[in-house]
This record gives structure tokens, sequence and C-alpha cells, in this order.
């Protein structure tokens, strides 16, 4: 078999390949959806069981003396509020508030959610954040409790929170996320990498761009990364999460998760020696998107393993009409949910390092030409009809960063870097820089009847 029909043959697995990730994309968005329907809901639930539940008014109305603080991770102090007359009631109203504010932010941070690419891409660089929540803290949930398993299983117990009054467990659980986050993120890797910055605006690098330091570290403390914008640095945006974040940064997000995992253990309060690394690694995640996104980030992730579960937690433990089975099936939805985009991000990740690595059986690495071509295709076999969908290891590679493109279309005439360098012209033999920061990027466009890819200004 040779010609047009070796040349079909090759291509058919590589699309059925692409079919069944495209269906997948559809239900991962669909689950997507369904998560941040229940998460409004959890928001409105917590309410309700606090203050128009009869046998929760009592609790709610007690007084609330301190109120726990953190910095820099190790400096704890508490804040007196017996002058202020506040209420667990009222303490939660202001976190509700808080929560609310966090979500408004994540839904109208650039990218907004509106504009956000629907394609169910666990895409941390490009995706608004309310579109990557769902997908990774359902994964990070998976992860601990597969770690937790196989730590049990070794005997390492990993503990649990001491019994406490319902109302006021979930009042404590609504705060951690503000306190925790505060230390070891925000006044930790956002503070003293902001100082690790100040270095950098001293570099004769920069040129004439040195901002005032104070902006720079207040900057750095709210969003990270608009703090090295400022200075022009690479981020994750930019770069993509491997190149986006400085040493200082790793370093500190290393450090930080560490003591976070530690801290759970050490302050006792029923968790065991195996919270360590079940909390370290949920700490790591947060770290990652406050890097990326800014401080509600974290503060929603941690919101999600604490307020989320804690209000139908509270709901099953009121016995509030038929809240019990759906406090059961919440937790069933989400780590089926992880569970699925676990496998199918992992599939992806491992057929992108296939493709990028030439393991391809059918294309042998030694063929692969250089940066920024086809392999093993000339200009008339790119034009020509039978291989203009091409297999998977003869797709062209990014002329900046080497990375494998994706195609644009089904006809994979229009292919684009991940990393928003450019964009590549099947048809045309044509390079087109990509320059979204600018706010320019190629879009379908069917002028004189003929589809294909414009520039313009949005």
């Amino acid at each position: 078999m040779n010609g047009p029909a070796q040349c079909a043959a090759r291509v058919m697995p590589v699309k059925l390949t692409d079919r069944v990730f495209a269906e997948f994309r559809k239900v991962i968005w669909l689950l997507v959806i369904v998560l941040l329907l229940s998460y409004f809901f959890s928001m409105a639930l917590g309410l309700y069981a606090v203050f128009f539940v009869p046998s929760s008014i009592q609790t709610a109305s007690e007084r609330v003396a301190t109120l726990p603080l953190s910095v820099f991770m190790v400096a704890n102090f508490q804040v007196p509020l017996g002058g202020l007359g506040t209420s667990l009631g009222v303490l939660l109203l202001v976190l509700w508030f808080l929560y609310v504010g966090a979500f408004t932010l994540a839904w109208f941070d650039r990218p907004s959610f509106a504009s956000s690419p629907k394609d169910g891409r666990l895409d941390i660089a490009h995706s608004n954040y309310l579109v990557l929540l769902p997908q990774l803290a359902c994964v990070v949930l998976v992860l601990v409790i597969l770690l937790e398993s196989l730590q049990e299983s070794a005997g390492i117990p990993t503990g649990g929170l001491p019994p406490e009054a319902p109302i006021v467990q979930f009042v404590g659980l609504s705060y951690a996320p503000f306190m925790e986050e505060f230390s070891y993120r925000i006044t930790t890797i956002g503070f003293i990498g902001g100082l690790f910055l100040l270095f950098k605006a001293a570099s004769p690098q920069l040129g004439m761009r040195r901002p005032g330091r104070v902006r720079i570290l207040l900057l750095s403390m709210w969003k990270p990364q608009a703090a090295k914008e400022l200075l022009g640095l690479r981020t994750i945006q930019t770069h993509g999460l491997a190149r986006g974040l400085l040493r200082s940064e790793w370093l500190l997000l290393v450090i930080s998760s560490l003591a976070f995992g530690a801290a759970h253990y050490l302050a006792g309060g029923g968790w065991d020696i195996g919270k360590i690394s079940t909390a370290a690694l949920a700490g790591f995640a947060m770290g990652i998107v406050y890097l990326r996104y800014g401080a509600y980030a974290p503060i929603l992730l941690h919101w999600f393993f604490d307020y989320y579960f804690g209000a139908f937690d509270l709901a099953s433990q009121l016995n509030l009409a038929g809240l019990g089975p759906l406090s059961a099936g919440i937790n069933i939805l989400n780590i089926g949910a992880g569970a699925l985009f676990t496998l199918v991000f992992g599939a992806l990740a491992l057929r992108r390092a296939w493709t990028a690595w030439g393991l391809d059986s059918r294309t042998p690495r030694s063929q692969a030409s250089s940066v920024g071509e086809f392999p093993n295709a000339s200009l008339g076999d790119i034009r020509s009809p039978v291989n203009a969908v091409l297999p998977t290891a003869e797709w062209p590679k990014c002329r900046t960063c080497g990375v494998p493109m994706t195609p644009a279309d089904e006809e994979k005439q229009y292919w684009y870097c991940h990393r928003d360098h450019q964009w590549f012209l099947s048809k045309q033999n044509t390079w087109v820089a990509e320059q979204q920061r600018d706010g320019k990027k190629l879009e379908q466009s069917t002028e004189s009847g003929v589809e294909g890819r414009t520039i313009r200004t949005v």
C-alpha cells in the first residue's frame, strides 16, 4: 500500500484520537458547569444552615473573643475582638461576602469567564480561573485521597479534626482559608518574592523601567504576575508554567508548601503525621495558582476544601431534609470528576510528550527536521490535498520555543503555539506572530466566502 492510500491509513488513527479527545473535552466542560453550580449552591446552603435553622441560631449568636492571625508562616498571635461584640454569625457573614468578592474577581479577571476558552483544557496560562478551579480542585482532591490511602496502607495515619459544635467548626473552617493563605502565600511568597523583585528592579538591564519599591511589594502580594509584568519579566501567562516562574519563586513555593504541611501536624488539633504530605500537596497547588492569578485564587482553592465540603457536612449534621444524600452525592461527583480529569489530562500529557520527543512509530525521530518546519514534507506535499491532514509526528514546531504546534481546524491548515508565540498557515507557508498581550489574536473569518484566519484588535 502506498501513495494516497498509505497516507490515509496513517491519518485515520490520529483523526480518531482527536475525535475521542474532543468528545472528552465536551464532557469536561459540562462537568465544569455542574461543579460551579454546586459551588454557588453551597454558598447559599452555608448561610441557610447557620441563620435559618432553629438549632443553629443560638450558637451563631455566641461572641467571638479573639481571632488567630499568622504572618510569614511563623509569627502567630491573637487579635482581640471583645470590644467589637462580634458573634459567630456576624463573622461568618463577613467571610461570606469576602468569598463573594473573590468569586467576582475571578469571574472578571482577564480573561473573563465569558471570554475564556471553553474547550475543556486544563490551561493555567490562558484560562479564566473559574474554568480552571473545578478541574484543578478535583484533581488535587483525588491525588490527596490516593496519597492518604497509600499512607494508611503503610501504617501512616492522617488523623482528622476533633469533635466540635457543628456551627463553631464550620465558622472555623470558613475563616481558615483567609488566615492561612495570608500567612503562607501572601506574606511569604508574595512579600518575600517582592523583595527578590526589588533586586531585579535595580538591574541595569531594565533600563528606564524602574517602578517604586512600595508599588512592587504591594503588587507582588496582591498579584505576583502583575508585578513581574511591570518589570518586563517572564510570567506563566507568557511563557508557560515551566519557564514562567523565577528560581526564587520555585524556592519559595517549595518552602511554603512544606511548611504548610508541617504546620497542620505540629499545631495539633487532631491531625497526625500523614497530614504533612497531603497538606503540602494542596499547598503547592495553592501556591501555583497564587503566582498565576493572585491572592483570590488560593483562597478559593482553599475554600473548596473547607467551606464547600463543610457546608454540605453541616447540612448533614443538622439533619436538614434531603441534604444527607446530597452531601454524599457531592463527594461522589467531585471524586468521580477528579478521576476523569486526572485520566484525561494524564493521557493528553503523555500524548504531547510522545509527539514532542518523536516517539511515534510512524515517524522515526531521526527524520525530524529543524524547529519551525514540517518534518518529512516539502512545501508541495503540504499544499497537496492528500497530505493536507498530517500525522501527529509531522506537526510543525514553533520557531520560538520548539514545542509542537496545535491544529486550529479539522483540515489542519492553521496551527498555533500554546504559548502564544506564533501561528503557521500551511496553505500559504506563512508564519504569523501572535501578540496576545497587546490584544491581537487570530480569529475565524469568512471573508470572500473562504474560511480563514485574520488578525484583528479586540
